[in-house]
């Protein structure tokens, strides 16, 4: 790796002076390699970035974008991969570092449009335009998308296989997001391999999603057929070397299940929380989901639900004052294409076309409150016999402490009900502090309870700039180590010390003006 930065960097050096006919071609090639290793790098642990520079190797995350754009907008071969790359850190990576904005969403869709025009066969475009989808939390948009994808692969199957599963996997994810569980796990299937796709050799984590065709079907009251999926998740194992963490993970909920300790609503929420799932969730779904756990604490003897209806109510309002600022924009922005059409009537004829373009944008943000919503029958999802040897009544505190981190996760998805997700989530850094490890229960360890609580936390304070208290939850969720997504968090962890830093830098600039 070190010999390959070193390359990139002899050929940068080169190119000062050369001036043969393809150097546009090697300019390029060379402003994506740059761009690749310094974006990658920037993403790294600080100690693991020290130890990089220390050997030679740089990490400026907008140096590494500044080159991927040069190479992008060179028109040579690069281009759409350079394209490609800006695209994977606009619209996945940033979800996970909370960098995400609407300006880079908008960003975002610019490049898919131009690569689109231009290469219209190419399917990776379609797919990015599938998750922007996601982020937009049009769900429903997202599904239409992955499915003319996978029309597509289907119609050239030899040269496509591979991105068949890239479809697959981004029409599932859709469709639970969307609490469509019955047809997500039809979605899921292709990914072990034995569906319609021959793609048993594919580098898919199996376990993981045989995991998550079960939890699907407990969702569905489909009890057998559940737990038919949790006693094979450990089959789909590799035979060969350490299994990943994702699969330690996976094969370790599917055991409580068979061991009758598994909770369909709580395991399903779960899911969604870890990918930062919320977040892409229309404001119908997130009420169905948060109906659907509050229902599930109501039968297992959580005497604590209240407020229910009210954060509801926010949540609801929360969508009708987007609406509103949304109608706002638009009048701002119709405003603003008259003036400009008064200024200069030579360009008034695409001053229309612009604004009839951005309201057909914002009308389609308007609907994006308007998902549908799978009809649910809340006592199917929790006919839970199957998983329960004991029969147990009620949940025990390390149970009760993930509801109310599920709560506040999904709260935390609007801005309009943070506060409430606040009060939620301390609820479990509160009796983190006041119960010990075996009080709250080796699989609310396991599964990471305190230290996602602590993170959520964090980001609610880096928010409000409360920088010190900021620090020091994300102090807290670090000092955890030992639960099967660790890895996932950490990254998420990263990010946010690396926000909480540049805005002490900020802060320190202005008083030093």
């Amino acid at each position: 790796m070190r010999k390959a930065w070193k390359y990139y960097e002899s050929v940068h050096n080169a190119l000062e002076t050369y001036t043969g006919a393809d150097k546009k071609q090697l300019q390029s090639w060379c402003d994506y390699g740059v761009g690749f290793f310094n974006l990658t790098l920037s993403l790294l642990p600080s100690s693991v970035l020290t130890v990089a520079q220390w050997v030679g190797f740089t990490g400026d995350r907008r140096t590494g974008l500044e080159r991927l754009y040069q190479a992008q907008q060179s028109g040579t071969f690069v281009a759409p991969m350079a394209c490609l790359l800006i695209l994977f850190h606009l619209i996945i990576l940033s979800l996970f570092t909370g960098e995400q904005t609407p300006e880079s969403l908008d960003e975002a869709q610019r490049l898919i449009d131009w690569g689109r025009e231009r290469w219209p066969k190419a399917v990776l475009f379609l797919w990015f335009d599938s998750r922007l989808q996601r982020c937009h939390r049009r769900l429903g948009s997202a599904t239409r998308l992955a499915d003319e994808g996978l029309a597509q692969c289907i119609a050239n199957r030899e040269a496509l296989q591979d991105m068949a599963l890239l479809f697959h996997w981004q029409k599932g994810w859709s469709l639970y997001l969307s609490l469509d569980f019955a047809r997500a796990a039809e979605a899921f299937q292709p990914m072990l391999g034995d569906g319609p796709d021959p793609s048993d050799k594919r580098p898919t984590i199996k376990s993981f999603y045989q995991y998550m065709i079960g939890c699907c079907f407990a969702l569905c009251g489909r009890n057998d057929e559940a737990m038919q999926r949790f006693r094979t998740v450990k089959d789909y194992l590799p035979k060969k070397g350490t299994p990943r963490p994702l699969e330690v993970f996976a094969v370790r909920k599917a055991k409580q299940f068979i061991d009758g300790d598994g909770d369909p609503v709580l395991d399903g929420l779960e899911n969604i929380m870890h990918w930062h799932g919320f977040e892409q969730m229309a404001v119908p779904h997130l009420m169905c989901a948060l109906d659907l756990l509050d229902h599930a604490a109501q039968k297992m003897g959580v005497d604590d639900v209240t407020g229910h209806r009210e954060l509801v109510q926010q949540l609801s309002s929360g969508a009708g004052k987007k609406k509103k600022r949304r109608r706002n924009r638009k009048k701002r922005k119709k405003a603003a294409a008259a003036a400009a059409a008064a200024a200069a009537a030579a360009a008034q004829a695409d001053e229309n076309k612009n604004a009839e373009e951005h309201d057909d944008e914002d009308e389609d943000e308007e609907d994006d409150n308007n998902e549908t919503v799978v009809d649910m029958d809340f006592d199917k999802c929790m006919s839970w016999g199957a998983f329960h040897k004991h029969n147990q009544a009620q949940w025990d505190d390390g149970n009760r402490a993930r509801y109310h981190l599920l709560r506040g996760a999904i709260l935390m998805s609007s801005a309009d009900t943070t506060r409430a997700a606040e009060e939620e989530l301390k609820t479990v850094a509160d009796w983190g502090a006041q119960l010990s490890k075996k009080q709250l229960g080796q699989r609310a360890h396991a599964d990471g309870t305190l230290p996602f609580t602590f993170y959520l936390l964090s980001k609610i304070h880096l928010k409000r700039h409360d920088l010190e208290q900021a620090a020091q939850l994300h102090a807290k969720a670090n000092a955890y180590t030992n639960y099967d997504m660790y890895r996932a968090l950490q990254f998420s962890l990263h990010s946010v010390r690396q926000s909480i830093a540049l805005a002490k830098q900020k802060r320190q600039q202005k008083k030093s003006k």
